[in-house]
């Protein structure tokens, strides 16, 4: 199961397609601990693509391509995610309504507004990084934001009884984030030494605040939710670097 795990965690979060049969509960709930090794991979492949497109680019120019790349490889995943949940968990009524809310496909005034800015954010943000660190960032970044989502399904429960966060949940468990942990500290401290444990506490904030307001809205957490904690991150993190 544990062979299979990273595969499952590489078809979830991206397009790219996974070699291995993957669909047991058991497997995908196994994958959330390697969540932080498809986002280095996935920060890796748009960093490679970086250093080639700010040679003859300005750096916000690369920028917008960067993370447009990211959310091709991701499939959009995180970014719907993110509009899904900001319809759903700022809408008016119960419990019942928000989640009804976030499983509508069509799209809101808080889905635009949200994944507007958060990707206007993303591209200043990425934009005002020195070159010298780009690379770095994005590998750690996107790593770290992945090891944010693996902590909002292990840490709430799911919002639903059925649907992938409970999937996640009835497999999941803290041998999973332990595992998860590890890996996210072994790709981000290297590349950002002091940094990058600042970098990781910023994940982590970024995923119980998430996780704590999707609970007091909905009773816990959705895969949209932890996409969104996902995408939030990773822009809370490009932020950080761009302010150091």
């Amino acid at each position: 199961m544990r062979v299979v795990a990273p595969f499952a965690a590489l078809g979830l979060l991206t397009v790219i397609p996974s070699p291995l049969n993957t669909a047991r509960a058991s497997t995908l709930g196994r994958s959330v601990a390697y969540f932080p090794l498809v986002g280095a991979l996935l920060g890796a492949i748009v960093a490679a693509f970086d250093a080639v497109a700010t040679v003859p680019l300005p750096p916000t120019v690369a920028s917008v391509l960067d993370v447009g790349l990211l959310a091709l490889l991701s499939g959009g995943l995180h970014l719907d995610g993110l509009a899904d949940s900001a319809d759903g968990l700022f809408a008016s009524g119960g419990r019942a309504r928000r989640l009804e809310v976030m499983r509508d496909s069509h799209t809101g005034a808080f889905a635009v507004a949200a994944v507007t800015l958060v990707l206007l954010l993303e591209v200043a943000s990425l934009a005002a990084i020195p070159r010298s660190i780009r690379a770095p960032a994005l590998i750690a970044g996107c790593a770290s934001s992945r090891w944010a989502m693996a902590v909002a399904l292990v840490a709430f429960p799911a919002a639903r009884s059925e649907g992938l966060a409970a999937t996640f949940r009835a497999a999941a468990g803290p041998v999973d984030l332990v595992i998860a942990t590890a890996l996210v500290a072994l790709v981000v401290l290297p590349l950002l030494l002091g940094s990058g444990l600042a970098l990781i506490g910023a994940a982590a904030a970024v995923a119980l605040a998430v996780g704590l307001f999707a609970r007091s809205r909905l009773g816990g957490v959705t895969g949209d939710v932890c996409g969104a904690a996902g995408e939030l991150s990773f822009a809370a993190q490009l932020v950080f670097l761009a302010a150091r």
